[in-house]
């Protein structure tokens, strides 16, 4: 089964469960933009609602019902979204829709169902995204979880290649998005990343051979090794980044061990942060399924969003 059929089913039983108030519905991210690979791709479906609320026994009865109907390893991987057509474009919005992921839509979603009215909408303005952007960074890439695991790789690379991959390429589309605007596949944001220089360069080139081929090839763990070596930084890095995380209110404790990760420093030193609201990571930015955090909203994130494949 393609990831498409899969979309087409959860808009369909989004439908179903909340009726006329489903507006539209997108495939978004790799499906949309290009990069889908069927054994370690997202499933990503957004959805546009009346008034934007999504109850999570909904949410869950939408998801259960498509992977029964849609049996397989492709319905295992969905992430769904949702906003209302009023709040697309806007800093902040009801339901459960980054402003990242409603600029994706914005920019290359394809209409699976209802009426298509973006050429209205405005995207969310970039102070937002990529406060958005610092804020998952810090929350999600520099939790306890994701950053012991990039100073074991060897314990990276046990988890698989989804998980692995995933630790590597994001934070790349992050900074491809923070550098440039662009929003698009991983092989653009690698290829951009290669233009750059950058140490871990081979990392990324590794990384991208464990997506395609759903596994971990032979050389991975040492490029991985050499890799995490690369992106060790200098302890004012360190500092910048502690200092934004306490701007953010998290006081996270982070060191820049992944690829593009100790770029993010620099926004401190723009406006990025100069009158942009930013929400705390909570259940509405990944939550998988509906189902409420066991832990602290910071944790819990890293452990969902870094569980989905690359």
């Amino acid at each position: 089964m393609l990831g498409t059929e899969v979309a087409r089913e959860v808009a369909q039983q989004a439908r179903l469960v909340l009726g006329e108030r489903v507006q539209a519905a997108y495939a978004i991210g790799s499906l949309a933009h290009g990069g889908f690979v069927a054994t370690t791709s997202d499933v990503d479906v957004g959805l546009i609602v009346d008034g934007g609320a999504m109850s999570p026994q909904m949410h869950r009865r939408i998801v259960l019902t498509t992977r029964e109907r849609c049996p397989g390893e492709l319905s295992e991987l969905l992430s769904l979204h949702w906003t209302d057509w009023e709040h697309v474009g806007a800093d902040s919005a009801p339901g459960r829709f980054r402003p990242l992921d409603r600029t994706d839509l914005l920019r290359h979603g394809r209409l699976l169902m209802g009426e298509d009215r973006r050429g209205l909408a405005v995207e969310p303005a970039r102070p937002a995204r990529l406060a958005d952007i610092t804020s998952f960074t810090l929350q999600v890439l520099g939790s306890t979880e994701n950053m012991s695991l990039l100073r074991d790789p060897a314990a990276l690379c046990d988890r698989g290649h989804r998980r692995a991959s995933k630790a590597v390429l994001l934070p790349v589309r992050l900074l491809w998005h923070v550098e440039t605007d662009c929003l698009g596949s991983h092989e653009a944001a690698a290829a951009w990343h290669r233009t750059q220089g950058g140490a871990e360069a081979d990392l990324v080139a590794a990384a991208l051979g464990w997506r395609r081929s759903g596994r971990i090839q032979g050389q991975g763990l040492d490029a991985l090794l050499r890799g995490v070596e690369a992106y060790a930084a200098a302890k004012e890095t360190q500092q910048q980044v502690r200092g934004q995380a306490e701007v953010l209110g998290e006081g996270a404790q982070l060191a820049p061990a992944a690829p593009g990760l100790r770029h993010f420093a620099s926004l401190a030193e723009n406006q990025v942060l100069e009158g942009a609201q930013t929400q705390p990571a909570g259940e509405e930015h990944t939550l998988q399924l509906g189902v409420p955090p066991e832990s602290g909203p910071g944790e819990q994130l890293a452990h969902e969003v870094l569980q989905r494949p690359a």
